[in-house]
């Protein structure tokens, strides 16, 4: 009946229309009662991200939404990449991984989980830098305000493939030089909740907390 792919699909195609902020939220609302109840037990407050490559000499940049993450990855026949990282103009760290996960509270509990980020509520301003199998085991998730400008910048060698994606769903490769930037996007997306149970009791269940 739907899932993330879907509710990314129909807000690409809201984005498309010219639709005030109240149509919109009205549009999702309506999907979320009838097509998403399962997935957005998670979420009760989702911010969109932007990411776009920049710098590119010889193509325009390249922008889209993102829900739960913004992934900078290496290709399957690469070598561990190094990426640049900064936030709000400042030097964070030099990170040579498999990649960075750039995640929302919302996404925090997908992939950046499996990395071994971890759980932010979603009432929690935050923003959450996780790498993918660092070579240095110091090199460890970083929590940043939600108000944040990410800046990666890949350092490519020779035959080094990197690819950056947006929720798992879309996604292209990058070229020597390009600098993916992330920032909230200018309009904040709603989603309901339904009110039967608490967060952490969906975490207590999805998780299987306590089991054996």
């Amino acid at each position: 009946m739907g899932g993330p792919e879907h509710l990314r699909a129909a807000l690409e195609r809201l984005e498309e229309h010219a639709l005030t902020e109240a149509q919109r939220d009205r549009a999702i609302a309506y999907a979320n009662l009838f097509f998403f109840e399962s997935m957005v037990e998670l979420r009760s407050l989702s911010e969109r991200w932007r990411g776009k490559p920049v710098f590119r000499i010889d193509d325009p940049a390249e922008e889209r939404l993102a829900l739960n993450d913004i992934v900078i990855t290496r290709g399957a026949l690469s070598r561990m990449i190094e990426l640049d990282v900064s936030v709000d103009g400042q030097p964070v760290c030099h990170v040579k991984a498999d990649g960075l996960i750039v995640a929302t509270a919302t996404g925090s509990t997908a992939y950046n989980l499996s990395a071994g980020g971890p759980i932010v509520q979603p009432n929690v301003d935050a923003l959450v830098l996780t790498p993918i199998a660092p070579h240095t085991l110091t090199n460890r998730p970083i929590v940043i305000p939600a108000t944040s400008t990410v800046r990666v910048q890949p350092n490519m060698q020779e035959r080094d493939e990197v690819f950056v994606t947006f929720d798992g769903q879309a996604g292209f490769e990058l070229q020597a030089g390009d600098e993916v930037t992330i920032r909230r996007a200018d309009t904040p997306l709603r989603l309901i909740r339904p009110s039967t149970r608490s967060y952490f009791e969906v975490l207590r269940t999805k998780l299987k907390w306590g089991e054996r």
